[in-house]
């Protein structure tokens, strides 16, 4: 393996930041070989997930904390498992 960028949700690319096979490997390439379609997940504009996950701000000071975003139905990354930043409020 070897560093590459990485898309990161709610707060974007990042140098460094993923993992991709070595091209030596390039045989054993998943996505090489297949070649998915993988489309950039929707974010809402009124999510703060970045900001959150950066510790800029709270999940309380998000618009959408506990009303359109929830456990069942996150708006963003923060709210994606019950372990996340918003899920264990």
């Amino acid at each position: 393996m070897e560093e590459c960028p990485s898309l990161w949700r709610g707060i974007g690319r990042i140098r460094k930041s993923g993992l991709k096979i070595r091209r030596a490997f390039a045989g054993f390439d998943a996505e090489l070989k297949f070649r998915p379609r993988i489309s950039r997940p929707k974010e809402n504009k009124a999510c703060i997930c970045g900001d959150v996950i950066k510790g800029v701000k709270t999940p309380l000071e998000c618009k959408l904390f506990a009303k359109l975003c929830k456990p069942e139905s996150p708006a963003g990354a923060c709210m994606v498992s019950g372990e996340d930043v918003c899920g264990v409020l």
